[in-house]
């Protein structure tokens, strides 16, 4: 009798795995999907914790950057970059904002569909109205920098607005390469890049300040 109900239980619970039939009929497993969603998940893990990783050592770069800055250049130079930064921050947005998140769903779509030639088409075109655009930026941002600094009332930030305008032309292009690779699920270039980018502006920043500030005093 138990050697009965034990086939019956069995039976049951095979016959509860209804297969998958394709059109053709052909039994498919489950078991791809799941593993397919189970790498989909992991990936996205992976690619969020990349991303906050690089955005906590970006921030701890950031805030040690300004206090051997304003022990540099005293509160002259601090008066100048609060003013330059700003005008900066504005043109930065302007020339790329929603640009990445844009270049990323395009080119995951394309991806998706296993259209890697266009997907890549996509960057290019991306890639080259952000430069003009960054471009554009640059121009207004230098060759305006007298009559930007006059009204922001500090005409003696011209100088410092001319200094951050060439990261215009960088900040565009940066950002549709972040684009390109997020749509490809590929999260390590935009954290790398972001951290290097951070690295950079600290030890480029304080190089500038120091030799300023030395060539001043003498």
């Amino acid at each position: 009798m138990s050697r009965y109900v034990g086939k019956h239980e069995k039976g049951r619970a095979t016959s509860n795995r209804t297969p998958r039939r394709s059109a053709g009929g052909r039994v498919q497993s489950s078991e791809p999907i799941n593993q397919s969603h189970s790498s989909h998940g992991s990936k996205l893990i992976k690619g969020a914790t990349i991303l906050a990783v690089a955005g906590i050592i970006s921030k701890v770069l950031g805030a040690a950057f300004r206090l051997p800055l304003t022990n540099l250049i005293g509160a002259e130079g601090m008066s100048y970059y609060g003013a330059a930064y700003p005008v900066y921050s504005l043109f930065l947005v302007l020339s790329t904002a929603g640009f990445p998140v844009a270049i990323s769903r395009m080119v995951s779509e394309r991806t998706a569909l296993g259209d890697h030639r266009n997907a890549y088409r996509t960057y290019k075109v991306s890639l080259a109205l952000m430069v003009s655009i960054g471009a554009l930026s640059f121009i207004i941002c230098f060759f305006g920098a007298g009559a930007i600094s006059n009204m922001t009332g500090n005409p003696g930030a011209k100088a410092s607005l001319m200094a951050i305008a060439p990261a215009l032309l960088l900040a565009p292009i940066v950002s549709s390469f972040r684009g390109y690779f997020q749509g490809q699920q590929n999260m390590v270039p935009t954290g790398s890049s972001q951290v290097a980018e951070q690295f950079v502006r600290v030890c480029v920043g304080l190089s500038l300040s120091f030799v300023l500030a030395k060539k001043v005093s003498s």
